[in-house]
């Protein structure tokens, strides 16, 4: 399970400890430092403090209970970055000499909820940077104090060690968290892939089982009938014609199962029984064609079918040759008739193609002397530039 908030695997629970505790350790300090400044007798400056302080843990924290976004946009996240120094140039100049290193200094550790929830919201570095912003500010307000760098960095050492703490496991929670969804991320890829082989092996299964199925319905029967007549020495016409016709449907399956559905091969039954002369093929798929159902079909296989079922279905005389070519077009019609017979197969691509709103056919009719040539072609593009023409 993945968190809303975060993204991180699990649910909220690791990042909500994280920020319960930054929190509970920022209200121990918060505490701390209310006390001192009341013993200091200058309440006034921590008060503004305070206010700065509980703004920013509000801003930082209320997306990841659920309100609002809990990605942080960079304006939000460099302003909760300067909290860190605004706390320090409001509470040091304010802190008397002797007291700087003590418990007076409230506001490092006080941060940590505003760096934890960086960290947690993807801003590791800018948790890391606001320690570094407020380091240099406790820093050269020292050294302006006591005119002496050197022993102002081992006060300012002992006044940020909390901040950078917090600033460094901010950075770590955000680099374990950004690991943990990009993790969760692959995984739910994998799975959707696997899924995804999953159903084309079904598919593939059941379209074999369905083509087992048609074989032993339609060519079976035929088989056994020509055995028998073969015994007896003579195999009626029709038997024959019958047999031509299994034949060719089980070449077409051969050739042709992603483009063979029951439409189109319904078709082909029917315009051979006309008399018509008809040729399916698919050359797409190198390594062997896809079988309807599987892994790639789409709604381009489909517009296909369409339009070979429909030149199939309108031919009616003569021949045509129906084919998927590999180099990216979508499907080829080739007709050879008389004028009249090519002119309608060509009315009826265009009827078609115009229903289903494809604007990739070209088609190409020439007449001689009373014959008739069409060649039709579908091409997966389908913007401005394509036409939809007739001969």
């Amino acid at each position: 399970m993945t968190s809303p908030a975060t993204g991180a695997p699990g649910g909220a629970v690791r990042p909500a400890l994280l920020l319960a505790a930054a929190v509970a350790w920022s209200g121990v300090h918060v505490l701390s430092g209310l006390r001192a400044r009341l013993q200091l007798d200058c309440p006034q400056a921590f008060a503004v403090a305070l206010v700065v302080l509980v703004v920013a843990v509000a801003v930082a924290l209320a997306p990841l209970a659920g309100r609002g976004d809990a990605r942080m946009a960079d304006g939000t996240a460099w302003a909760l970055a300067a909290v860190p120094t605004v706390l320090a140039l409001l509470e040091l100049p304010n802190v008397p000499d002797a007291a700087v290193a003590g418990h007076v200094t409230w506001w490092p550790a006080a941060c940590a909820p505003v760096l934890a929830a960086l960290g947690v919201r993807r801003r590791g570095r800018h948790a890391v940077l606001a320690a570094v912003a407020a380091t240099a500010a406790v820093w050269l307000q020292l050294s302006a104090r006591t005119g002496d760098p050197g022993a102002s960095l081992l006060a300012t050492t002992a006044v940020v060690d909390a901040l950078w703490v917090w600033a460094l496991v901010g950075l770590g929670a955000g680099m374990l968290l950004e690991y943990s969804s990009g993790r969760v991320a692959w995984l739910l890829r994998e799975a959707e892939e696997e899924r995804a082989r999953r159903a084309a092996a079904t598919a593939r299964r059941e379209a074999a089982a369905t083509r087992r199925a048609e074989l032993q319905r339609d060519a079976v029967p035929v088989l056994q009938a020509v055995l028998a007549a073969g015994r007896q020495g003579c195999i009626p016409p029709d038997l024959r014609a019958r047999s031509a016709e299994t034949g060719a449907l089980l070449r077409d399956q051969l050739r042709a199962p992603a483009l063979l559905d029951d439409a189109l091969r319904e078709a082909v039954r029917r315009a051979r029984r006309r008399g018509c002369e008809v040729t399916v093929a698919d050359d797409t798929a190198p390594g062997g064609p896809t079988l309807p159902g599987a892994a790639g079909e789409d709604a381009r296989l489909a517009d296909a079918r369409a339009l070979a079922t429909a030149a199939v279905t309108a031919l009616p005389r003569g021949s045509v040759a129906v084919r998927r070519p590999p180099d990216g077009v979508l499907l080829t019609v080739v007709v050879t008739a008389d004028a009249e017979a090519a002119r309608a197969v060509a009315a009826r691509l265009e009827q078609v193609a115009a229903a289903r709103g494809l604007t990739g056919l070209d088609v190409d009719v020439t007449v001689e002397d009373g014959a008739g040539e069409l060649f039709a072609e579908l091409r997966p593009e389908q913007g401005p530039d394509s036409r939809l023409s007739g001969g």
